[in-house]
Parts: structure tokens; sequence; C-alpha cells
């Protein structure tokens, strides 16, 4: 498993110039938020989002402030770059949230920049 989701961060990095252009650093309301992201099981991705940047790393020094989980990395990267509507994959099951729910929702929004 930690093979698929090495892959997932590589990809995730790769896409960060794309990312980027929709980052949304505005909505974080304090420095630095932490999302702990899960897809299918462990090992996790950190998502470190401050009002600067964002990193996705295969580890951190900081404590998680929420985690999420998604049913499989497509779901990841549908939420990341606007393709479905999140709310519908919660009601399917596709996603969730442990921890701080006004995290999970800014997560959500993070890369929704017009």
């Amino acid at each position: 498993m930690e093979q698929k989701n090495l892959t997932i961060l590589e990809i995730l990095n790769e896409r960060k110039f794309l990312l980027s252009k929709k980052y949304n650093a505005e909505i974080l309301g304090r420095d630095l938020v932490v999302f702990r992201v899960l897809i299918d099981s462990e090992p996790a991705i950190f998502f470190e989002a401050s009002r600067d940047e964002f990193v996705f790393n295969s580890e951190t020094a900081f404590n998680p402030d929420v985690t999420l989980f998604f049913d499989k990395a497509e779901t990841l990267s549908d939420v990341l770059f606007n393709v479905t509507n999140p709310n519908q994959l919660f009601l399917e099951g596709q996603y969730r949230s442990d921890g701080n729910i006004i995290l999970s929702q800014v997560f959500l929004n993070l890369f929704q920049k017009t």
C-alpha cells in the first residue's frame, strides 16, 4: 500500500504548479493548518497549508489539525481540481473527515480560487 501512496504523493507534487494558481490561502484564517490525508489506509499524506505556500509530504513535524479520508486517489484529485461536488462525495461515502469540521470544509475550498 505504501508504494501506491508514494505514487499519489509524487503526482500531487508534480501538479503543485497547477494547484498553486487556484490556491486560496485567504480562507485559512490562521498561519498553518496541517491536513492528514488518508487514501485506503496508511501511510498518510500530509498537506501543510500556510498563508504563503502549501506542501504535500509523506511526514510532518506537526500534529494534524484534521484527518481527511478518501476512498481513492481519483476522489482526492477531483476535489483538488474542482471536478466534482464534495458534498455529493460525502453523501456517497467517498469522503469523510475526523476532527475540526470547519477545517475540513476549508480544505474543500482551498483550491477554488477563480
